[in-house]
This record gives C-alpha cells, sequence and structure tokens, in this order.
C-alpha cells in the first residue's frame, strides 16, 4: 500500500477540501485497522503561509509506516530556535505585518515605527542575558478574548524577592515575573523564548506581541532611555522627600485603587 498526500491534492475550495478530508479519515481507518493502530497519520488544512506544504518523511516505530504530513517549515525551525534574535531572522516584515495588523488593529497607524524597529533588530548584536521572554494570555471581563501579557523571567524565586510575603515554607515558591519593556533591544535578542510559549503561539505572534511590548515607550531606544531616566529620577526625588511632602505632594495606592474603583463603576453604568 503507498498512499502519499501531493501538495497539488489541498485547494483552495471547500468541495477539494472536504473530499481531502473525508480521504485522509479513510486512510488513518485503514492504516489503523491493518497495523493495529501503530500509525497516526496527520493532515491539516493548509495556511496561507507560502512555505507552508513542506512535506517531511516520518516513520512509525514498529509499523515501520511512511507518511507524509503537511507541516510548516518555519513553524518546525522554530522548535529548534529558542532566541529572540534567531526567531526574527526566519521572517520578513511581509511576514509579520499582516498579524500584526490582525492581532493590534489599532496598530495601523504606526506601521512604518514598527517597520523600522523590526528591520534594526535584524541589525543589532544580541547581548547575553538570563532572562527569557515568556508570553501568557490573560481572560478580562470585559473583552472575552482578553488579552497577551509579555514579561521576563529569570530564575529567580519569588520568595528572594519579596521575602515577607513568602516567608513561610511550606507555601509554593513560585518564579519570580519581571517587567521588560524597558530593558535594552540588545538583552531583548538575546533572551530564550519560554518552551510553553512557543507552544502556545507560533513565531510570528510571538514576534508580533513582542514588538508591541517593547516599543511601549516609543519606537527607538533613545526615548525610551530618556523615560528610563525620567522615571530614575522620580523615584529618587521621593526617595528625598520629607514625611510631609509625601503626605502633601503623594496620594496613597488605596486612595489611589478606591478612585479607580469608582471611576470604573461610573463608566459601567454609563453603558
Amino acid at each position: 500500500m503507498n498512499h502519499k498526500f501531493e501538495r497539488n491534492a489541498l485547494k483552495n475550495n471547500d468541495t477539494d477540501w472536504k473530499q481531502f478530508h473525508r480521504e485522509g479519515r479513510c486512510l488513518a481507518k485503514r492504516l489503523q485497522q491493518e497495523f493495529g493502530n501503530l500509525a497516526n497519520v496527520l493532515y491539516v488544512k493548509p495556511f496561507e503561509d507560502p512555505n507552508h506544504g513542506v512535506k517531511e518523511k516520518t516513520w512509525i516505530k514498529k509499523g515501520k509506516i511512511s507518511y507524509f504530513r503537511m507541516i510548516s517549515e518555519k513553524e518546525r525551525a522554530l522548535k529548534k530556535c529558542l532566541k529572540f534574535k534567531s526567531l526574527i531572522g526566519k521572517y520578513s516584515w511581509e511576514d509579520i505585518w499582516p498579524h500584526f495588523r490582525k492581532l493590534y488593529p489599532d496598530s495601523k497607524n504606526s506601521r512604518e515605527g514598527y517597520k523600522q524597529v523590526f528591520s534594526e533588530l535584524h541589525t543589532i548584536k544580541p547581548r547575553a542575558t538570563r532572562m527569557r521572554i515568556v508570553l501568557e494570555e490573560v481572560p478580562t471581563e470585559r473583552n472575552q478574548e482578553g488579552y497577551v501579557h509579555v514579561f521576563g523571567k529569570n530564575g529567580t524565586l519569588r520568595k528572594t524577592v519579596h521575602p515577607k510575603h513568602f516567608n513561610d515554607s511550606k507555601k509554593d515558591d513560585p518564579e519570580e515575573s519581571f517587567a521588560i519593556e524597558y530593558i535594552p533591544w540588545e538583552e531583548w535578542l538575546g533572551m530564550s523564548i519560554d518552551q510553553p510559549s512557543t507552544e502556545r503561539f507560533s513565531g510570528v505572534e510571538i514576534i508580533v506581541h513582542c514588538l508591541w511590548e517593547m516599543t511601549f515607550a516609543g519606537f527607538d531606544q533613545a526615548s525610551i532611555r530618556e523615560q528610563i531616566n525620567e522615571l530614575k529620577r522620580i523615584v529618587e526625588e521621593i526617595e528625598h522627600m520629607t514625611e510631609e511632602e509625601r503626605n502633601e505632594q503623594m496620594i496613597p495606592m488605596a486612595d489611589v485603587m478606591k478612585r479607580l474603583g469608582n471611576r470604573a463603576k461610573t463608566v459601567t453604568e454609563k453603558k
């Protein structure tokens, strides 16, 4: 028995796809019956990717059954390259922008800014770092789809950073998360992509979400450094304030949260 799924077997219209799907199911069923469930034939509908449709020959152990699996060459490479610098090298801006516009519709007016950053990242030499990039889906009440949170982890345990809150040895000691939007791009490029993130997101999606995060403070590193220096100045100014000056010029966090809560309640009532 010699069955192959050729690339031209997949057409764009629904009729051809349904026929291909039925043939695939029949073939899988026959193989399972004949070889005692040792074979698992995979077939997928191609994405809008010029590199999709690469045929990869795989052998099932014991049964020695050869089959062809339709996969994306770039997604297969993603599993082998964990560094952000290597990942962006696999794609062109033409690969990135359609997904960027889909994931962040409001970004269409800043297309040239993101394009400039993406091009610049190809020329920057990465700097070694222990930090790795983590992407996590966060649901929200107002938007069921939620959003994707990009942050960093470097192996530091939370108990080390917050000993007062995690002083009970019986409690779990999770890995601490860090904001990375102000980190220099050289370090971004030297970061590894967290393995669960590579399994949950495609390579293009990882790049899009990272570009969005790393340009939070601007489209060039000079602007980002200016904001970092301003934040440092504010912190130093607060540290040198007297208790009286702090009471006069600052608002306690509890009051801030209360005001935000009242504002959110007002907006909800108006809706």
